[in-house]
């Protein structure tokens, strides 16, 4: 039984506790509050301002103990508190499970109920929270819950592409204003998305400058989120520097949010690509911060995955880079198994692997369950390796962008290049077809109405290219150069529809302009084949000028070169006469120089030289027919001068002086 001391004790024990936690003193207040359990360990008041005290100091996981052990002795029940331990330990399902047994919910356990919805990204749940919350409640936080409304709908139809049946937000608020920017960013509206953010900037400058104790350090790191998102705009509008720019001064000023440097450093990672690895590797540190897989969504987690994954492509690390990729499929379930193929195609192109790759998007186009993307990958590696034929066969798969231009100019292309020019004129028909049935397509229509009579004439077929150009004129009267085709046209194949055709022709102005050539006109290529145009044909006086012109060029006569002064006719030039004297026949060598085998070898053996005798350099003759024989004899085989050296001479071997051996 307590005494009158110790309850005087007590007293002065809370007394000190509430003031040093009104003051903000929450370590000094829970020891106070165990000094208070020490005397009874049952008090249930002490207990409750030890786990608020805790939770003040951020020990979120003692303060869960506390209540965990403290409700089996049935001391107590702290069901919010519990459920904002578990929320802040990001043990989300079991923060819900409690908050949800919680028969009647107040206002505040309601917006906690709506924060663990939002960060499980259950939005539709955590919406109709806060329109109940906006709707009853009469306290002070409805700028608040109305800002946290807007980021909900934002991030539904950001992440999630749902929309919420809410278009328009109210932004008098600079957290409004930034969250309703968000929105028409979802929404594909970027100009009106940056207008608002410059809105929201400007709200938020003037009401932070307003606080008393706000220091620009502090207002910057504020607008810090707001500067962030307009760089995103300048990304995805193309402006890759100027977006870069302004990621590079939103970090220099080191924004407290680790959630934002993170996802900046990830764009700015996707800006580089494969150019300043150095720089980007960098990046990848802020993008693996500790806790941030609790700021960020599944996708931008995912997101961040892959550029890892990619920027260890980049700097050469395959086995590191398939590592990853596994750590994405067990980390991410719902990530695509079209995203992960992608990446293990990237790999075997970085490899050159290019059979592997196409072997693999192959399987994945088989199961049906991709898009466009993948079959376009596919026909690029194809188109790569020459398989024309299978890249037909995939840009037909893609019905959605099947009849765009540039899918049916690479088809006809491909046709062209296969020589199935039928097959080519076919598909532009059906191009045509399915265009002039889309009244937004009509552009295209004509284009391919164009492209497929140019087609048939150059094939020969006169008659379907008239009518596609009679279908063309329909579609675009205005047009002079298709009257103009279908007259020449007509004029191959019937004279007399050439004629109506051609009263609609203007009339040629020629004021000014030098007369016309009709034969120069007449051998201008009119339909675009050069089949179809009429040849000139030329007069016989031009056959004989042309004539008399190439005998002139035969009958011209070379000069003569000049011949030296010493020139004798008489006598036949020296064959030797381009070799140096020391490689001439008729050369003396010096005394020493001469017999150069004499005195080499042994004692009593013979000479280095060969035994045989060496022939003389031939000299030149002139060989004459011998008399009698019925034909000519051989002509003369002399060695052409520079071919004719003599063999090796070796230099003779000094005596010594001395006696002999």
């Amino acid at each position: 039984m307590a005494t009158n001391k110790d309850v005087i004790s007590t007293s002065q024990l809370f007394i000190d506790l509430s003031r040093n936690f009104k003051n903000g003193n929450y370590a000094e207040a829970q020891k106070f509050a165990g000094k208070i359990l020490k005397l009874d360990a049952n008090d249930v008041d002490a207990l409750k301002c030890k786990i608020v005290c805790l939770l003040q100091q951020s020990s979120f996981k003692s303060a869960l103990d506390s209540i965990n052990s403290n409700e089996k002795k049935g001391l107590l029940k702290m069901d919010f508190e519990k459920a904002y331990c578990l929320y802040r330990l990001n043990r989300l399902k079991e923060a819900e499970s409690v908050i949800s047994q919680i028969p009647e919910k107040s206002d505040r356990e309601k917006d906690l109920l709506a924060q663990v919805r939002y960060r499980m990204e259950d939005y539709k749940g955590c919406l109709d929270l806060y329109k109940d919350l906006v709707k009853n409640s009469d306290d002070d936080y409805g700028d608040e819950r109305e800002a946290n409304m807007a980021a909900v709908i934002a991030a539904a139809k950001l992440w999630k592409n749902q929309d919420m049946g809410v278009s328009h937000v109210r932004s008098d608020t600079y957290e409004l204003c930034y969250n309703y920017a968000c929105l028409q960013l979802a929404q594909g509206e970027m100009e009106k998305a940056k207008a608002t953010l410059l809105n929201a900037e400007t709200l938020c400058r003037q009401f932070l400058a307003s606080e008393e104790d706000v220091t620009e350090e502090e207002i910057e790191d504020e607008l810090s989120i707001i500067k962030g998102q307009l760089s995103y705009i300048y990304q995805l509008q193309g402006k890759a520097d100027q977006a870069l720019t302004e990621y590079n001064k939103v970090l220099k000023n080191k924004p407290s949010d680790v959630a934002l440097t993170a996802v900046i450093s990830n764009n700015i990672v996707a800006i580089h690509k494969d150019k300043d690895l150095f720089n980007s590797k960098k990046r990848l540190k802020a993008m693996s911060s500790e806790g941030l897989n609790h700021k960020l969504t599944c996708q931008q987690q995912e997101v961040m995955e892959v550029n890892k994954c990619l920027m260890m492509m980049y700097t050469n690390q395959p086995a590191q880079c398939r590592k990853t990729i596994e750590e994405l499929k067990k980390n991410f379930t719902n990530i695509s198994q079209e995203r992960i193929a992608l990446l293990e195609v990237a790999i075997f192109a970085r490899e050159k692997q290019w059979d592997k790759a196409i072997d693999h998007l192959q399987k994945i186009v088989e199961t049906g369950d991709c898009t466009d993307g993948t079959i376009l990958t596919l026909a690029q590696l194809s188109l790569q390796k020459g398989k024309y034929e299978d890249v037909i066969k995939l840009l037909q798969k893609l019905t959605s962008i099947r009849y765009k231009p540039a899918v049916v100019s690479l088809c006809v292309s491909l046709y062209n290049i296969l020589g199935e020019v039928e097959k080519a004129s076919s598909y532009l028909d059906e191009a045509i077809k399915h265009c002039s049935s889309v009244p937004a397509l009509k552009k295209d229509a004509v284009t391919f109405m164009r492209e497929s009579s140019n087609m048939k004439f150059t094939s020969g077929d006169i008659e379907s290219g008239v009518k596609m150009l009679e279908r063309l004129r329909s579609e675009d009267p205005s047009e002079v150069s298709t009257l103009a085709k279908i007259v020449v046209a007509y004029s191959k194949i019937d004279p007399e529809k050439a004629k109506q055709y051609s009263v609609d022709l203007p009339s040629l102005d020629t004021s000014g302009n030098a007369a016309l050539n009709l034969d120069v006109l007449e051998m201008t290529e009119m339909i675009g084949s050069f089949r179809f145009s009429k040849k000139r044909k030329t007069s016989v006086d031009e056959t004989e000028a042309k004539e008399e012109a190439i005998m002139k060029r035969k009958r011209r006569k070379r000069k003569k070169g000049k011949l030296p002064k010493s020139y004798n006719p008489d006598v036949d030039p020296d064959p030797e006469r381009w070799l140096p004297r020391w490689e001439r026949s008729t050369y003396k060598y010096k005394k020493s120089k001469r017999n150069p085998g004499v005195g080499k070898g042994t004692q009593g053996a013979v000479g280095g030289g060969s035994a045989e005798p060496q022939p003389a350099s031939p000299k030149p003759t002139i060989a004459s027919p011998k008399s009698g024989s019925s034909s000519a004899g051989p002509s003369p085989s002399v060695v052409p001068p520079r071919q004719q050296k003599p063999g090796a001479k070796s230099k003779g071997k000094k005596k010594k002086k001395g006696g002999t051996f």
